[in-house]
């Protein structure tokens, strides 16, 4: 089954009629070459979801040699690896800019529970999140570590904003490091779930008992 790609959603804006010119190949420099190929490892699986891709397939996508691929990467679990990897920066500084935009840490934690919502609710993003996630991704060697950095840098906003709502009084008992835990674990049950199939609630029903439930946990006034 194939994803259809929505180029709003990051994937590479280069025409294939300009990825694949004829004549001698055209020379692109190193960042322009790995950017190219990471975005054409995203659209090989958007094609071929849930199953797997080839290099073959994956540089036919970029229009680029096998030569290019080795002066970036030793295997295709590389580039792969480098594709989530790159998602997840992109991901980190989305939330880490709307936490700065936030005008008080009882917004700003409402902002990060939106956030990531929003992975479940919009198709856009769902999608998204399904293919950097599929099974050819999550098997390569190092996917583990990487998922966990990327756990991790999710989570360090969403501490900053308790030890900040704990500081002002807003959030009146609360462990950052701790909640911060178990809040994404939370808000990523209900992000699996969507994945699956098997949500229920519609996007307000979830906010909103998600909400309730934090804001009990963690002493949030009404």
């Amino acid at each position: 089954m194939a994803i259809a790609l929505d180029r709003s959603d990051g994937a590479s804006e280069r025409p294939r009629s300009q990825r694949k010119p004829r004549g001698p190949a055209p020379a692109y420099g190193p960042e322009e070459e790995r950017a190219m190929m990471i975005a054409a490892a995203y659209e090989a699986l958007a094609e071929a979801y849930p199953g797997p891709v080839s290099v073959s397939k994956i540089l036919a996508e970029a229009g680029l040699s096998t030569r290019s691929f080795y002066r970036h990467f030793q295997s295709k679990d590389e580039l792969l690896l480098a594709m989530f990897q790159a998602e997840s920066d992109r991901a980190t500084q989305r939330v880490e800019k709307l936490e700065r935009c936030a005008t008080s840490p009882r917004a700003a934690l409402e902002t990060w529970i939106e956030h990531y919502l929003s992975l479940a609710f919009e198709p856009r993003l769902l999608r998204r999140s399904l293919i950097v996630g599929s099974p050819e991704v999550s098997r390569v060697v190092g996917f583990a570590k990487a998922l966990n950095e990327m756990r991790a840098a999710q989570r360090a906003p969403l501490e900053r904003i308790l030890r900040a709502g704990a500081a002002d009084g807003t959030f009146r008992h609360t462990e950052p490091v701790d909640d911060a835990v178990a809040i994404q674990d939370l808000v990523f049950s209900l992000l699996n779930r969507a994945r699956e199939g098997s949500e229920h609630m519609n996007r307000e029903q979830a906010r909103a008992r998600i909400l309730d439930f934090v804001a009990r946990a963690i002493g949030l006034g009404r």
